[in-house]
């Protein structure tokens, strides 16, 4: 590995701000719910109507079973419970991208054979991203463990070592399937289908443990996704499944060096079957060629949005007796006592919901500005106009963002179906996440005209995501004036079928959005790209 040290630091160099800000992100995402769990869970009676959602089949298949009964549960043990998978499925996202970008990608845009062509050895590359997810990985475990130890001190169940356990079980998760995208990398051609290929493979793991954990539990010891929370922190504290991850880390990378070793640089296991040399004349287009780099995000987050809704509608069954024995949750949740709690309660969770809908939009809107960075537009603006690229790029990234909207919806009724004795109507659920559009639109607008004046300002649309929804879910909690939800676009949308709906709202959304994208148009096709 020539000039390893050489490579290695210059990866980091490039690499070291994203990676602490998304350190940061996830730490504070694995233990920020913890110490407000005192508040929210005050008394054994409030843990315990909560503790029984667990023992529902329908969240036993999304979050995995628990050790604890009802005798020994405890706020960590409940904690870790509810957290411990989704955690790891974004710390698992995190990774795989990361990999792919420093790997695959790089392997397409030819940056890896010019980094090559130098005195550098053919496992140094590889080498370098596994040392650079191990100490972020190490990092994020420590900094959880430290961190939820000051957070907890006084909080039952939680000590060092469970909060270890928990750390590391993340931790090693993420590292696990970043050796894995690593090892798909060697295998696909292309970034794309090496990204498809990992995510479908986490996809059909996931489902696997929720049948296993079901039916039969030993199965799902021998899958490596049911391991983070099969190590069962504050209750059963499992270290062992650490050590069988960290073995399988090893086994992985050992494959990974020697197909690495073996194969020409950009070149594949499998190779790729032939294209057609003319696309069809719906591809030809600019909506078609935007459609089809699209189409990858559609199926990987229709399929979460669709899980992510069969997340909440699953407690369901369970939420008179959680709100009505917990205060707290009543103040954020009720608003008209003459609806039924569940219905009340759907508003916030499909507010939730569009959140997450609206990460697509923006992220494809954002392939304008990767685009332009990568000084691919030129080449596409020898066929197209400007203008022409920018609402098509808008109008397919709505589009994205209405079906899996109405996807994380029907997975909502789908699963509250389910457990619910007297189901919401499915009419009900559907409209009621119809009426949240209009601010997929806001987001889609506001991005465009961010990425219009200069390609650098479009994370001031995540910030403004990300605040509007601190704002909107916490709000009540956090005791915000009037005037914060006032600056949101989710203040603005009648929650169905507790409010009215009023299309006043619907149109003046529809037409600032409109507003915002015919100004974009004008300043994208004056700019310099």
């Amino acid at each position: 590995m020539t000039n390893f040290t050489l490579i290695f630091r210059n990866l980091i160099k490039k690499d070291w701000k994203k990676l602490n800000v998304t350190l940061l992100g996830l730490v504070y995402f694995a233990i920020f719910y913890a110490p407000m769990m005192t508040n929210i869970y005050s008394t054994k009676t409030e843990l315990l109507a909560i503790f029984e959602t667990l023992k529902n089949p329908a969240m036993i298949a999304l979050v995995g079973p628990t050790e604890a009964t009802t005798q020994t549960v405890t706020l960590a043990s409940f904690y870790f419970q509810e957290m411990t998978l989704f955690t790891a499925l974004i710390f698992i996202i995190v990774g795989i991208l990361h990999v792919l970008s420093r790997t695959r990608a790089e392997e397409e845009e030819g940056l890896s054979e010019l980094v090559l062509s130098f005195p550098v050895g053919k496992l140094t590359q590889p080498v370098a991203v596994l040392l650079e997810m191990t100490g972020f990985y190490l990092t994020s475990a420590l900094l959880i463990t430290a961190g939820l130890t000051l957070l907890t001190q006084k909080i039952a169940g939680f000590s060092l070592m469970t909060n270890a356990l928990y750390g590391f079980s993340l931790a090693l998760s993420g590292l696990l399937f970043s050796a894995l995208a690593l090892l798909v990398a060697q295998l696909f051609a292309t970034a794309s289908s090496a990204r498809n290929a990992i995510f479908s493979l986490v996809g059909i793991l996931y489902i696997a443990r929720a049948f296993t954990d079901l039916s039969n539990l030993t199965l799902s010891r021998l899958n490596p996704l049911a391991w983070v929370y099969l190590s069962s922190p504050s209750v059963g504290n499992h270290w062992l499944y650490l050590l069988a991850t960290l073995f399988l880390v090893g086994c992985l990378s050992f494959i990974v060096l020697n197909l690495q070793n073996r194969r020409d640089i950009s070149g594949s296991i499998f190779s790729e079957k032939e294209k057609p040399h003319h696309a069809s004349q719906f591809y030809s287009s600019t909506l078609g060629f935007v459609a089809k780099n699209a189409q990858g995000q559609l199926m990987i987050w229709g399929l979460g949005m669709l899980m992510m809704g069969a997340t909440y509608g699953s407690i369901f069954g369970d939420i008179d007796k959680f709100v009505e024995t917990n205060a707290t949750i009543k103040a954020m949740f009720v608003e008209n006592p003459k609806f039924n709690l569940a219905v009340q309660f759907m508003g916030t969770i499909l507010m939730v919901l569009v959140v997450l809908a609206t990460v697509p939009v923006i992220s494809l809107i954002g392939r304008l500005a990767k685009d332009e960075s990568l000084g691919r537009l030129d080449l596409l603006l020898l066929k197209t106009s400007r203008a022409k690229l920018l609402w098509s790029t808008w109008c397919l990234a709505v589009l994205v963002g209405i079906i899996v909207t109405e996807l994380g919806g029907l997975g909502l009724y789908l699963a509250a179906t389910t457990v619910m004795a007297h189901p919401i109507a499915f009419t009900t659920v559907m409209s009621a996440t119809t009426a949240y559009l209009p601010t997929l639109l806001i987001f889609a607008s506001l991005a465009t005209l961010l990425i219009a004046l200069n390609r650098k300002l479009l994370n001031i649309a995540w910030l403004y995501l990300i605040a509007s929804f601190i704002i909107d879910y916490l709000g009540s909690l956090m005791k915000l004036s009037k005037i914060y939800h006032q600056l949101t676009p989710f203040y603005w949308v009648p929650r169905l079928p507790v409010n009215q709906m009023d299309w006043r709202y619907v149109c003046v959304m529809v037409i600032i959005s409109l507003a915002l994208l015919g100004i974009s148009s004008l300043i994208y096709q004056k700019r310099d790209i």
